[in-house]
């Protein structure tokens, strides 16, 4: 059950929204599932296009290259760093009117910080754009994102990382309360995940 198609399914098709004619590119390698699952695998699954630069020296890390270069992208595969150059890019006109014609950016590879989110939340707002960014996290020995933040429940601007995934089932271990001082801010504990017949 542990495959690229069947994240394709719960989070390709469930959480990411890939669909019949939606436009997928990327600006992070395509050597790990997270990539190449996001950005090949399951448009093809889900009958989406895909954008593949052949200038990849050209364009990993430099969102400005992919996002200038294509009129119409409707989900947008990056990583926090990358996240950070678009907050910055967004005050030149033109990739800020492409950017709004993006519906959502995934973030994976590295926790997205809370004021990252809120930092595009911010400049997108401020330039009319609605575009949702959904943060994840996910191993290669599960395939892909397993946790993520869903497009009408985002949670990154309080540090979460999100919900289950369908199809995946979670336990904590040796799990603790984590305070301030005096106010609760969370569990802190080790994470078992495994995948579930989500029929």
């Amino acid at each position: 059950q542990i495959n690229i198609a069947f994240a394709g399914i719960t989070y390709g098709k469930r959480v990411m929204r890939c669909g019949k004619g939606k436009i997928s590119a990327t600006d992070t390698l395509m050597s790990g599932p997270y990539a190449m699952g996001s950005n090949l695998v399951f448009p093809f699954i889900a009958g989406g296009a895909v954008i593949m630069d052949h200038l990849v020296d050209q364009a990993v890390n430099k969102p400005e290259k992919i996002i200038s270069a294509f009129e119409r992208i409707d989900l947008y595969i990056s990583i926090p760093t990358n996240i950070s150059k678009i907050i910055d890019l967004l005050d030149q006109p033109e990739i800020a009117r492409k950017t709004a014609n993006i519906e959502i950016i995934t973030s994976a590879g590295a926790t997205l910080p809370s004021s990252t989110f809120r930092n595009f939340v911010f400049k997108a707002k401020s330039k009319g754009i609605k575009t949702v960014i959904l943060d994840g996290i996910g191993t290669s020995e599960l395939q892909h994102i397993f946790i993520s933040n869903y497009f009408d429940d985002l949670a990154s601007d309080r540090g979460s990382i999100g919900k289950l995934v369908p199809g995946y089932e979670a336990v904590l271990f040796n799990s603790t309360p984590v305070t301030d001082g005096e106010t609760f801010v969370g569990i802190r504990g080790e994470l078992g995940i495994r995948t579930v017949n989500d029929e």
